[in-house]
C-alpha cells in the first residue's frame, strides 16, 4: 500500500518532463532594522500596512504569535501572503509595490516612519517550472524621536 501511494504521488509531481515539489511558497519582506550607531535593537514594534491591512508585530514577540511575522534581534520577517487573509496563499499574485511601515523602540527613543518600496527577487521553491515565489528585504535605519 506504502509503494502505490508514493507511485501516485510521484506520478501526480511529474507533468511534462518536471518534477515539482509542495513546498510551501512564502513570498516574504526580510526587515533589517539597525540603530543610528548600525547596532542591532534587541526590542522593537511597528506596523505595516499589505493592501490595507495592518500588521501590528513586536520583537520579540508579546504573548501568542500570528505566524504572520517572524523575529530575530534586528529582523523581522514579514509573510505578505497571510497578512489579513489568514491561511491562503496567492503564489503568482504580484506583490505591493509600496508598503507604509512604522516602527519604534520605545525604550530607545528610536523611530522610523515612511513607505518602502521593495525590490522583489524571484526563485522557484518548487522546481524549474513549477511557479515562482518572491521575496525582498529592505534596510531600516531608525532615528531619535
Amino acid at each position: 500500500m506504502r509503494f502505490v501511494l508514493l507511485f501516485v504521488s510521484a506520478v501526480a509531481l511529474w507533468e511534462c518532463g518536471k518534477q515539482c515539489t509542495l513546498i510551501l511558497c512564502r513570498e516574504t519582506l526580510t526587515l533589517e532594522v539597525r540603530t543610528t550607531d548600525g547596532g542591532v535593537p534587541e526590542r522593537l514594534r511597528g506596523q505595516i500596512t499589505v493592501e490595507g491591512d495592518v500588521l501590528s508585530f513586536a520583537c520579540p514577540p508579546e504573548g501568542v504569535g500570528s505566524g504572520d511575522y517572524d523575529c530575530s534581534p534586528g529582523t523581522v520577517v514579514v509573510d505578505l501572503n497571510l497578512v489579513g487573509v489568514r491561511g491562503m496563499t496567492y503564489v503568482g499574485d504580484p506583490l505591493p509595490a509600496s508598503l507604509p511601515l512604522t516602527i519604534e523602540v520605545p525604550d530607545a527613543g528610536l523611530s522610523w516612519s515612511g513607505t518602502l518600496t521593495p525590490a522583489y527577487t524571484t526563485f522557484e521553491a518548487n522546481g524549474p517550472g513549477c511557479g515562482e515565489c518572491s521575496r525582498g528585504t529592505e534596510r531600516v535605519t531608525l532615528e531619535a524621536r
